[in-house]
């Protein structure tokens, strides 16, 4: 089973509108430049939509899931991931062991999934760096932007 594709040249547009830098290193590849380092990477290979931070692991994606310790999620296309970015709805999370980066991923604020640490670690979240301000206008996401789950439901 391959796993939706993303339409690159549609998320460059989208990120360009946002004030998010990118780089198309190849026609398959779409880097996103988040600021402090943090690079979004949407790659389509021989079908597959993968999705995951320079240097880091690959995630298999279509819609993105943000789920809470309590069972309420959220599902998000990649178009609706990206503006949820710039206005601080998704932060970027760092994971830290003795000053060192371990894991960078992203954190949904209304549905946290917090992570246990060790002694020694630390997790830093913080917001994506837009390079010019956002729209006042709303951006046309598309459809099947982000919709909302709850327990049983």
């Amino acid at each position: 089973m391959t796993t939706p594709t993303y339409d690159l040249d549609a998320l460059a547009g989208l990120c360009a509108d946002l004030g998010f830098p990118t780089n198309r290193p190849e026609a398959r590849r779409l880097e996103v430049d988040l600021g402090e380092g943090a690079v979004l990477v949407f790659d389509v290979e021989e079908g597959d939509g993968l999705i995951g931070f320079a240097g880091g692991d690959w995630h298999t994606h279509g819609d993105l899931l943000f789920a809470d310790a309590r069972g309420y999620s959220v599902s998000m296309t990649a178009a609706a991931l990206l503006p949820a970015l710039a206005d601080g709805r998704v932060l970027i999370r760092d994971h830290e062991a003795r000053g060192r980066l371990v894991e960078r991923s992203l954190f949904h604020v209304d549905y946290p999934d917090v992570i246990a640490l060790e002694p020694g670690e630390r997790m830093v979240l913080r917001r994506a760096i837009v390079t010019s301000p956002i729209p006042e206008k709303p951006l046309p996401w598309g459809e099947g932007g982000a919709r909302a789950e709850g327990v049983g439901g």
